[in-house]
């Protein structure tokens, strides 16, 4: 189903963003709206 799908990505999302930035970076994308797209100026 294209639920698991959209879950496993997310999960290989989250381990590339700790891998590279670290645990909080992870966490304070995830607090924030903004955190993975920011918007367009």
């Amino acid at each position: 189903m294209a639920g698991d799908r959209m879950t496993r990505l997310g999960v290989v999302i989250g381990e590339a963003v700790i891998l590279e930035y670290g645990r909080e970076e992870l966490l304070r994308r995830l607090t924030h709206s903004s955190g993975f797209f920011p918007a367009r100026i």
